[in-house]
């Protein structure tokens, strides 16, 4: 495989990963300080709902990019 072609993996897949890393990461972490702030019987701590609210608006960002992507597919594959 040609090295520029390793390289364009690499740099396009970064960004795509931290994107999904940093969505599991927000979700994992809210469910346990839920868990633990019920147990401590306190609110749950506002950068959590915080980071947790921005992966589900990047979330439904990603869906909605894809559904437009599968409907240009679709749309472009229907005029050939």
């Amino acid at each position: 495989m040609r090295a520029e072609l390793v390289m364009a993996y690499i740099i396009t897949g970064l960004p795509v990963g931290a994107y999904f890393l940093f969505i599991i990461i927000s979700i994992v972490r809210f469910i346990q300080d839920d868990k633990k702030a019920k147990k401590e019987n306190r609110s749950p701590r506002t950068g959590i709902i915080v980071s947790f609210i921005i992966s589900m608006v990047l979330l439904a960002y990603g869906v909605l990019i894809g559904i437009f992507m599968i409907g240009f597919a679709t749309g472009t594959m229907r005029l050939m």
